[in-house]
């Protein structure tokens, strides 16, 4: 740090910013700080800024675009746990916590609970292989337990109607997120199973935060998954997102789409297979039918050859 007599002369502006400057910059360079997100804007850089805010207090803080590739993107009222180091601009004497770690608070206490669940259901031999059911080749009836109104439903609807029109879907409408949902989930999976309604069960939704997902790691769901008689497949978030009903069930697809492939695949193929055969059988017959007109036709012209010797002879 260069050095000023801060006390014995008057210092101008830049040498103030600079003290502060390097000052700032090497004491607090490690800093863990907790609050709100408020006034998130985007740039078009890619870098995040937004303000950091208590009941009391708020903080300028930024996220190069560097940083953000293990986090989620925030929004305004997320409460986070963020790490960084304070910077100060000396052209304008702004201050900014710019930040390297952020997630949410209580992410990482939930993913240590996920964690411990996840053994111990381990442990009682839930996730073997040997305990798993086949996915059936045959199925007419698929039900699925996710939100009516949800991406993952029409994902799904929009993937059988292409892949196999003909099977019937009931879906067993269920919250997939926030208080009460894992016991929507659970009383869904149970119901499907009490009537027996389908052949194939799907239970999942899109993707989201850890928090969004982590009714599908709910004991309530992952014992109805294990106690359901018909084949499940788990499909929740996307193909990074592993919630412990991915373990506990039959299968694990890694989105709703690739669970709906999975589900149509025997009945695609046997399409696929008739089509097949039909584009070989009308092919076949057209064929025949050329064949068939070459030599009508070179008959007819033998027969017109005959009709005028013999016109010419009886003449």
């Amino acid at each position: 740090m260069e050095s000023y007599d801060i006390f014995g002369r008057t210092l101008t502006v830049s040498e103030a910013n600079s003290i502060i400057h390097d000052t700032v910059e090497e004491i607090f360079y490690e800093l863990k700080i907790e609050g709100e997100i408020s006034g998130f804007r985007p740039a078009s850089s890619g870098h995040w800024y937004f303000t950091l805010k208590d009941s009391s207090s708020a903080i300028d803080a930024a996220v190069f675009r560097s940083a953000q590739y293990a986090m989620e993107y925030p929004k305004n009222g997320d409460l986070v746990v963020a790490r960084g180091s304070l910077s100060f601009y000396t052209k304008t004497g702004k201050l900014t916590y710019v930040i390297r770690e952020m997630k949410r608070k209580g992410e990482g206490d939930l993913l240590q609970i996920i964690e411990k669940r996840k053994e111990y259901y381990r442990g009682l031999g839930y996730f073997d292989e040997d305990r798993k059911k086949p996915i059936p080749e045959e199925i007419r009836t698929l039900g699925v337990v996710t939100s009516p109104t949800g991406a993952a439903i029409r994902d799904i609807l929009n993937i059988t109607r292409r892949r196999a029109p003909s099977l019937d879907i009931i879906i067993f409408p269920a919250a997939v997120q926030g208080d009460g949902a894992a016991a929507s989930i659970a009383s869904r999976i149970r119901q499907a199973d009490n009537f027996q309604a389908c052949d194939l069960l799907i239970v999942g939704r899109g993707g989201g935060s850890v928090e969004d997902l982590a009714c599908f790691s709910e004991p309530e769901v992952i014992e109805a998954i294990h106690g359901c008689s018909i084949p499940v497949i788990s499909a929740v978030g996307h193909e990074i997102d592993w919630p412990i009903s991915d373990f506990a069930a039959d299968r694990r697809a890694p989105t709703p789409s690739a669970a709906a492939e999975l589900a149509t695949e025997t009945i695609y193929r046997r399409r696929e297979r008739l089509q097949s055969a039909l584009s070989g059988a009308d092919s076949a017959v057209k064929a025949k039918l050329a064949e068939a007109r070459i030599r009508l036709s070179d008959a007819l012209k033998g027969l017109y050859s005959f009709e005028r010797k013999l016109a010419s002879l009886s003449g």
